[in-house]
């Protein structure tokens, strides 16, 4: 029985350490205008189709198609910019 408590509570801190937050960011629409807040970081290794954007970190999240901006960054982490214009 305590080897099960052991696994059980090893499982859940490696779950807790491999969440998702929300990083400092911006997003600059196709008019041009900036939205500063926060951006949910998944690591994406191809440009994303969509992301998830906060304007405090205790708001609602809204869901941005990145084909309605003209760039997105996370705050010293990635970049990205929309070429198909």
């Amino acid at each position: 029985m305590k080897h099960y408590f052991f696994v059980l509570f090893v499982c859940s801190c490696t779950f807790l350490l491999a969440q998702t937050k929300f990083e400092k960011g911006y997003y600059i629409n196709l008019n041009g205008i900036k939205s500063e807040g926060f951006i949910k970081n998944l690591d994406w290794k191809n440009s994303p189709s969509s992301f998830e954007f906060k304007t405090s970190i205790t708001s609602n999240s809204i869901e941005v198609n990145t084909s309605q901006i003209a760039e997105f960054e996370i705050e010293n982490t990635v970049k990205f910019k929309n070429f198909r214009l």
